[in-house]
């Protein structure tokens, strides 16, 4: 009776150890079964991050080259119709002898500055400076347009599939195609004279061109001048917006990157949570399976002594 009994606990032992031992083995494949999951949800959410960082860089750098342009026409904008009204102003004081200068000095203080006393006699106003800095100004603004289309030109080889996946098809079609001479837009191309102007900027004989044209341009050539420069400084203002847009594009997009890292590094948490509950189930099963087989095993001896 007694050795039945003994017979009896060491079957209980064993299926207790076995089906520890199970529930320990079926821990151990849902832990690494999970480790899996977790080893591929850590790899998206890698890639993630390197495509969330990429489109920082790209916004930060887009950002910054809209702010340098934005920098550098701010003076010029300032001053866009200085010099080609007092080519104007010159122009008309030759037209209306001295109807000009009658009324510059019966204006208190509004035209002081540039009364026809202290103004058309000094050296530094004379109608060549004047013609020159209109030339100046058309250089200054052609030297931004060349630094911002090789900054975005390289920028662009670089980073050109991710800057097609922000923007819009719309936006992607635009997006700041810098010409270096801006010769090849529409605007440019309807200006009046616009073969003569761009003799003075562009070519073999740019110097020539502009000696015989401060001596030779009439007035109407100056005007297409500053013309072309105005429409210069819209085409680059325009192309200005849009990268002000696609920093909006951009905004947007990396909020939702953002949202979508939180949601990823939230899922990868509660993996790794599961996966070392399940470790810790099969330690702990391991641990019953070890207890009750040295119980198996003390049982057994005991038999053997009886």
């Amino acid at each position: 009776m007694r050795r039945g009994l003994t017979n009896k606990v060491s079957f209980i032992f064993i299926l207790i150890v076995s089906i520890a031992t199970l529930f320990s083995y079926m821990s151990d494949q849902l832990a690494i079964n999970i480790e899996d999951k977790l080893r591929k949800n850590k790899i998206e959410y890698e890639n993630h991050l390197n495509k969330l960082y990429k489109y920082n860089a790209i916004d930060n750098y887009i950002l910054q080259l809209d702010t340098n342009i934005g920098s550098n026409i701010y003076p010029l904008l300032l001053k866009r119709n200085f010099y080609i009204k007092q080519l104007l102003i010159i122009d008309h004081e030759k037209n209306t002898s001295n109807l000009l200068k009658d009324v510059l000095k019966n204006e208190k203080g509004k035209y002081t500055s540039i009364s026809s006393d202290n103004f058309f006699s000094k050296k530094e106003f004379s109608l060549g400076n004047i013609r020159w800095n209109i030339i100046s100004e058309v250089f200054d603004l052609i030297e931004v347009i060349e630094a911002a289309y090789l900054q975005y030109d390289l920028f662009y080889r670089s980073n050109e599939k991710e800057i097609k996946e922000i923007a819009e098809q719309t936006l992607s079609k635009d997006l700041f195609a810098f010409y270096r001479s801006e010769s090849q837009e529409t605007s440019i191309r309807k200006l009046k004279g616009i073969k003569k102007t761009e003799g003075l900027f562009f070519g073999s004989d740019t110097v020539n061109n502009q000696y015989a044209a401060l001596d030779n341009f009439s007035l109407d050539d100056w005007v297409n001048v500053y013309r072309y420069k105005m429409t210069l400084l819209k085409n680059l203002k325009n192309k200005s917006e849009i990268l002000g847009k696609f920093n909006d594009i951009t905004h947007k997009k990396i909020e939702i990157l953002e949202e979508q890292q939180e949601t990823l590094f939230s899922k990868i948490k509660k993996l790794n949570g599961r996966k070392n509950f399940f470790i810790l189930f099969s330690v702990v099963f391991q641990v019953l399976a070890l207890l009750f087989l040295l119980l198996l095993f003390k049982n057994i001896l005991k038999m053997k002594t009886n």
